[in-house]
């Protein structure tokens, strides 16, 4: 839950703009919040603050972040899969699709042709986390970043906060959807341990527990009041976890050509030409599955 994407938005700078906290939930819940819709109000939110006629760190930008893990959120948030089970128990890629070709060009056109919109890699080195340190010293209106951000950086910041969606697709798409960040992981049992029985009782046991003290004490308490300061968060972060996807590329990208990072990749080269890299993937799906029987 705390590597679940949402969009975070400085409640200060989205007022001047003439959003208030209200109005964003209301275009959320009703289906309006979508990447074009986005894309549109973010264009005109740049400001020179230091007035020297050059896009720094210095200035003002509608939506900031940082090229890494922030750009596989979209593809999830568009409803769009990387792999599917097939009914034989294969892994199917899914990423040759027309929408996929699509969500790749309208992200482009946001991240290069969008003067609001701005790629922190182009204007400073690269820290950890500085796109929400960005945000956080009120640099840019919105960001997109893990939940977790709530609580290890956001808190410490001067300046009070929303939270919202990652906008979906178009408005026919019924729900919005979150990306997890790969940091989830498998736990297995190894043939070579004794009573796994006992194994298995323990560990649904730790999970019982932690579903009944630490997931309220950091969904209700953390995210849902001590970290946010408007009331419609609690249904935000309801949407947000009810819409977290996982998928299979992201525990096994070796075996899928890494095609999860597809998209972050053409992303930060500007590179539209997605069907001729997809085709140069190397597929391993074959390997892994029969390693698993």
């Amino acid at each position: 839950m705390q590597s679940a994407y949402a969009v975070f938005y400085n409640n200060d700078l989205a007022a001047e703009y003439g959003f208030t906290p209200k109005s964003l939930y209301n275009t959320v819940v009703d289906g309006k919040w979508t990447i074009d819709y986005f894309n549109e109000i973010t264009r005109d939110m740049y400001k020179d603050l230091d007035g020297d006629g050059f896009r720094s760190s210095s200035d003002r930008y509608g939506y900031a972040v940082m090229p890494d893990t922030a750009p596989d959120i979209w593809l999830a948030a568009f409803d769009q899969k990387l792999t599917s089970k097939q009914s034989d128990g294969t892994v199917k890629i899914e990423l040759n699709t027309e929408k996929t070709a699509s969500a790749l060009e309208k992200l482009l056109d946001m991240f290069y042709n969008n003067e609001g919109v701005i790629n922190l890699e182009t204007i400073m080195p690269y820290e950890s986390y500085y796109g929400d340190i960005f945000f956080a010293n009120g640099n840019s209106v919105f960001t997109t970043s893990c939940l977790s951000a709530a609580y290890n950086t956001f808190r410490e910041s001067a300046h009070s906060y929303g939270i919202l969606t990652i906008p979906k697709w178009d408005e026919a798409q019924q729900n919005y959807y979150t990306h997890i960040m790969d940091k989830y992981t498998i736990w297995g049992i190894p043939v070579t341990a004794k009573d796994d029985e006992f194994i298995g009782f323990v560990t649904q046991a730790l999970c019982e527990e932690s579903l009944a003290s630490v997931y309220p004490a950091f969904y209700d308490v953390a995210l849902k009041q001590k970290y946010s300061t408007d009331e419609m968060t609690a249904d935000i972060v309801d949407m947000i976890i009810d819409g977290a996807t996982f998928d299979f590329a992201f525990m096994f990208g070796e075996y899928c050509g890494k095609i999860q990072t597809l998209i972050r990749e053409h992303i930060r080269n500007n590179d539209p030409d997605l069907a001729s890299d997809l085709a140069s993937r190397v597929m391993r799906l074959d390997e892994l599955a029969e390693a698993y029987k």
